[in-house]
């Protein structure tokens, strides 16, 4: 079951004013708007419920920052990175990540933007341009 357009538009709406001008979600707004969902027959609330949900992990990713590299991060290597960023996007969370497969580099990504710079990337690049 589709949720009619009007619906649509209202979950758009609601999904906005769940989050504060910095990026941070609004925790009693959710429950509201959730709440207020609830309320409708059980079909269309569940479809809303669902949408709402899938709507607030998209918007809540376009404002995380995630930093992802093969060592450990000082803090002023994590603040470098989020004060470059910070003037073209809303960052409420920062999550750094340690993956030794990336054998080094670094891989950064908010929202849609991501910024690959591992050994793994380089590798697979000219593993792609030997193989053309």
């Amino acid at each position: 079951m589709k949720t009619d357009k009007k619906l649509q538009k209202l979950i758009d709406i609601m999904v906005k004013q769940s989050f504060d001008k910095t990026g941070k979600i609004l925790n009693v707004s959710v429950r509201n708007y959730s709440e207020t969902l609830t309320s409708l027959n059980r079909s269309l609330a569940i479809v809303a419920l669902s949408d709402f949900s899938k709507k607030l992990k998209r918007e809540l990713s376009k404002h995380t920052l995630f930093i992802e590299g093969a060592t450990k991060f000082t803090p002023g290597q994590i603040n470098t990175v989020k004060n470059a960023l910070r003037a073209d996007y809303k960052i409420a969370e920062v999550k750094v990540i340690v993956n030794p497969n990336l054998l080094g580099g670094t891989r950064i990504k908010i929202g849609d933007l991501v910024i690959e710079d591992s050994v793994v990337n380089k590798i697979e690049q000219i593993s792609q341009a030997i193989r053309s």
